[in-house]
């Protein structure tokens, strides 16, 4: 086995969590998988064949149930960099947060390697670009929103991104929380655990040595479950109303689904600054 990928230390075990073979670090405490795609790979993967769906009423719904949660970031910035001005959303989907951040009269930029979402959020007049070289910028906040967790060489990017932080910038990461009650209990059958597109799985301790490991500071972290009851009467309510128009089947085991999701999805939130002088 090689070392770790984060810290570099030898003191890795292997194990199973079901037909998938798994890395931990004794020492920084993240996981990963022991095999995944390249770079160029994950570029070519994201691109053209990860799909996400631009359709109108796929989009409004998913609007509409995750409106709290960007809410909630907004919030978070606001109490951690009350000035901020500018936002970057790193692997920014179609563009539900910066939009909303642009109601909120935030200058929004996004990256994202999707083409078709790349194109939808350029269609509604948003700045969304494949790199985040491409602005030539530096940005006050950075978000992540449960994109980490999908990238091959974490500590290159976090590395990477301390250059495009303004001085007093933070980022905001969200990702799902591998040391949680419901990961341990359910292990590889947990709806987080998505080996085919997550490739380190954190905890909280391995998600602030990787940060702090990248020169910032954490200021905030938290376990949280960001699908309250009221996200999920918000979001059958919304079903509800799609499927009125016959723009969505409502389902039964659709609701079930979403319902277990609500339960055991817990995930890690936490905010950084950056200590580099930029």
């Amino acid at each position: 086995m090689m070392n770790c990928l984060i810290c570099h230390s030898s003191d890795i075990s292997k194990f199973n969590y079901g037909n998938i073979e798994l890395l931990k670090c004794k020492n920084c405490d993240i996981t990963y998988l022991e095999k995944f795609p390249d770079n160029d790979s994950l570029k070519s993967f994201y691109s053209d064949n990860y799909h996400i769906s631009t359709h109108t009423s796929d989009i409004e719904l998913r609007r509409s149930v995750q409106q709290i949660e960007n809410y909630h970031i907004l919030d978070l910035i606001k109490k951690h960099n009350f000035e901020a001005k500018s936002i970057v959303d790193i692997g920014c989907d179609t563009g539900f947060f910066i939009d909303e951040a642009r109601r909120n009269c935030y200058e929004v930029y996004g990256i994202e390697l999707n083409q078709e979402a790349v194109k939808y959020c350029n269609n509604i007049g948003l700045n969304v670009k494949n790199s985040i070289d491409e602005f030539k910028l530096k940005f006050d906040i950075a978000v992540m929103n449960h994109s980490l967790e999908h990238f091959a060489n974490p500590k290159q990017f976090i590395n990477n991104l301390s250059l495009y932080i303004a001085d007093k910038g933070i980022v905001i990461i969200r990702v799902p929380a591998f040391d949680s009650f419901f990961s341990k209990l359910l292990k590889h059958k947990w709806i987080w655990f998505q080996p085919s597109n997550h490739y380190f799985h954190y905890s909280i301790r391995s998600i602030k040595y990787l940060l702090e490991s990248c020169n910032f500071e954490v200021i905030y972290a938290e376990h949280r479950n960001p699908s309250k009851i009221t996200h999920y009467f918000k979001y059958i309510l919304s079903r509800l109303e799609f499927s009125k128009y016959h723009l969505i089947p409502f389902k039964f085991k659709i609701l079930v689904s979403q319902l277990i999701k609500n339960i055991t999805a817990t995930e890690i939130i936490i905010v950084a600054k950056c200590k580099k002088s930029n």
